[in-house]
């Protein structure tokens, strides 16, 4: 029986990986695949598999939340920016959410910013006579 050699590359183990060629002869590399396939666990249904973690949930919902925290301020944000600078926005949302709208003056005067509301009420009945 003729014996085969093949030619495969193994890495050495100095500190910058070379790649190092090696004869290996058949009986010679069926005990190297042997000694690889002894180190697999291929008999795992006794044993039990570790926990998984929750941790990559808890950064999708982290995102989530930080996604939807930085949408509402924007909102908010637009929302004040459009009451701020329009006399019939605030008239519409006197209409429709008195109760953002009193939270809008609200925020002024704790800001220092006095007179809007009776500027708006002043203006909105001159307009209705």
């Amino acid at each position: 029986m003729a014996v085969k050699r093949y030619f495969y590359p193994s890495l050495s183990k100095s500190f910058l990986p070379s790649i190092r060629w090696q004869y290996f002869t058949s009986d010679q590399l069926h005990l190297h695949q042997l000694y690889d396939l002894s180190k697999k666990d291929f008999n795992h249904k006794g044993k039990k598999m570790a926990p998984r973690t929750r941790e990559p949930f808890a950064r999708k919902l982290f995102k989530g939340v930080l996604v939807f925290e930085f949408a509402a301020i924007c909102g908010v944000y637009a929302l004040f920016h459009a009451m701020n600078s329009s006399r019939d926005f605030r008239s519409t949302m006197n209409r429709r959410l008195p109760s953002v709208l009193e939270l809008y003056y609200k925020s002024n005067e704790w800001a220092g910013i006095y007179g809007i509301r009776e500027l708006d009420q002043a203006a909105w009945s001159a307009k209705k006579e």
